[in-house]
């Protein structure tokens, strides 16, 4: 595959997944705001916590039911993530919408510039950004983007009654409830960044599949590339320089950063295995995520494609997954024919 094609498209992931950033970064704020404020409200509990016990008093579920800023905290944790949900609705179809015209456009320069290396003289077609409209704000389940984000608030109010409730119920300090409870709390942040960095790439590329099967007449197909780096897993690089009809959806697990090359007519690929095989070992170990995987690919018992599952998942779909050594060795993987 020629160098400056590789270059260009590496240039294009770059710019989508710094945008993606910037996205993310707005919801780290909003979030840390929000905890801010809750965890005022969670102060005033605790301290309510400590006094009773000072006091003598029986401190059980059925006490903290009974206090008024019990309710109010409640109240204000469905208040705080209805307003985190509306933010990342907004945040994520935004970058949606923009990813869809990226694709379109970064699409049409891919294929322009495979064709200039083959010598092929031809004018690309780009498809109207109405015709990608339907890719913003739902997921790739083909549901609301919507419906998944209306999940945090009630995730939310369950985690802090459950970490308040089981807190007084084993005699927990103050410190460790309110450190349980945002722990907590911050898996609703990486279920919305997860959700961003996912729906966000998943426009991007689907855009840009249907451009290329606009295309098809020049465009066989197209090739699963990585990043090729050592935060890379090893389904990605398995992958990597397999082709997909035009007609075929990318099937990336959550938060993959690869990216599809089109496959223009005597543009020839490599594979991402090559490139697995000449990295040092520490880089090969990091990939594989495991010494296990490590010691049984030196061994020639596993190969890279053995790792490659497919899951269905109702939110997100089916995507290519990383099976655990027990499970490839097993002859479970899924690796694409």
């Amino acid at each position: 595959m020629p160098d400056n094609l590789i270059q260009l498209a590496n240039s294009f992931r770059a710019a989508i997944l710094l945008r993606e950033r910037k996205a993310a970064m707005r919801l780290i704020t909003v979030y840390g705001t929000i905890w801010s404020r809750l965890s005022k409200q969670l102060a005033v509990i605790n301290q309510q916590i400590e006094d009773a016990c000072a006091r003598g008093e029986i401190v059980n579920q059925f006490w903290l039911f009974r206090q008024q800023r019990y309710g109010d905290l409640l109240r204000q944790v469905d208040q705080e993530f209805k307003r985190f949900s509306d933010v990342a609705d907004v945040t994520i179809t935004k970058q949606q919408s923009a990813a869809a015209k990226a694709g379109l456009g970064d699409s049409v320069a891919l294929m322009e510039r495979a064709a200039e290396s083959t010598g092929i003289a031809s004018t690309f077609n780009r498809l109207p950004v109405a015709a990608v409209e339907n890719l913003v704000g739902f997921l790739g389940n083909g549901s609301p983007l919507r419906s998944l984000l209306d999940q945090l608030p009630r995730t939310g109010r369950q985690i802090v009654e459950q970490g308040l409730i089981e807190g007084v119920a084993l005699g927990r300090n103050p410190t460790a409830i309110a450190r349980t409870i945002r722990e907590g709390l911050g898996g609703n942040l990486t279920r919305a960044l997860t959700i961003s960095r996912t729906e966000v790439l998943r426009v991007y590329r689907e855009s840009s599949r249907q451009n290329y099967a606009q295309n098809r007449d020049v465009v066989q197909g197209w090739y699963w590339r990585s990043s090729r780096s050592r935060r890379c897993c090893s389904v990605c690089i398995a992958l990597d320089g397999i082709f997909h009809a035009v007609t075929e959806p990318m099937r990336p697990h959550p938060r993959c950063r690869c990216t599809m090359i089109p496959a223009v007519r005597g543009v020839t690929v490599d594979r991402g295995t090559d490139w697995f095989k000449k990295q040092p070992a520490e880089v090969k170990r990091d990939i594989l995520g495991t010494d296990a995987g490590y010691e049984a690919f030196k061994k020639g018992d596993l190969k890279l494609e053995d790792m490659v599952g497919l899951s269905r998942n109702p939110i997100w779909g089916e995507s290519y997954v990383q099976l655990s050594v027990k499970r490839a060795l097993a002859g479970e993987g899924a690796f694409p024919e």
